[in-house]
C-alpha cells in the first residue's frame, strides 16, 4: 500500500477545504512521522531481541539494530525512486539546475577577469589587504560572494554584466 495515499486520504477526511500548500505540508509531516515512528519501534524491537550489554555485542550481532521495518523500507525506497525520476531528475528541474551552473560559472569568470564588476566594498577589502595580486584569495572572495547570492540576484547580476560587456 502506498503510504502517501493513505496519509492523503486521512488528512482530506479529517480536514476538508485545506489549501494545496497546507494539504502537502500535513501529508509530508505525517509521512515523516510514520517513517520515524516505524524506525523507532523496529529498532526498539531489534534491541529487545538481541539485548546487547555493550558495544562489542552490538558489533558482533551480525545485523543492524537501527532500521525501519521491511514494509516501511520498501515503501520508502519506492517513494525515493518516484521522487528521483519525477522530481529531482524532472526536465524542468534539470534545466533550472543547468541554468544555475552556467550562471555561477559565468559570474565567477566575469568577476575573476574584471574585478571592477565586484562591489565597491569587496574591491576595498581586497585593496586594503593588498590581495588583488593573490589569485587564490581573489577566487575565494569571488566564490564566497557568489555563494551568498540568492538565485534571483545571481540571474539578474549575470544579466547586468552581460549588458555591460
Amino acid at each position: 500500500m502506498n503510504y502517501s495515499i493513505v496519509h492523503h486520504e486521512s488528512v482530506t477526511h479529517k480536514w476538508t477545504g485545506l489549501t494545496d500548500s497546507r494539504l502537502r505540508h500535513e501529508i509530508i509531516r505525517r509521512m515523516i512521522n510514520y517513517v520515524v515512528s516505524d524506525l523507532i519501534k523496529t529498532s526498539e524491537n531489534m534491541i529487545d531481541e538481541i539485548k546487547p550489554s555493550d558495544i562489542e555485542q552490538v558489533r558482533e550481532c551480525g545485523k543492524s539494530l537501527i532500521k525501519m521495518s521491511d514494509a516501511t523500507e520498501s515503501m520508502h525506497k519506492a517513494l525515493k525512486k518516484y521522487l528521483r525520476v519525477n522530481l529531482y531528475q524532472h526536465e524542468r528541474v534539470m534545466s533550472m539546475a543547468n541554468k544555475a551552473k552556467e550562471t555561477v560559472s559565468f559570474l565567477f569568470n566575469a568577476y575573476m577577469e574584471d574585478s571592477d564588476l565586484l562591489t565597491n566594498e569587496l574591491q576595498s577589502s581586497l585593496n586594503e589587504a593588498k590581495d588583488f595580486e593573490n589569485k587564490n584569495v581573489v577566487a575565494r572572495v569571488v566564490a564566497d560572494y557568489i555563494a551568498g547570492m540568492t538565485d534571483r540576484f545571481a540571474f539578474s547580476e549575470a544579466d547586468r554584466i552581460r549588458n555591460i560587456v
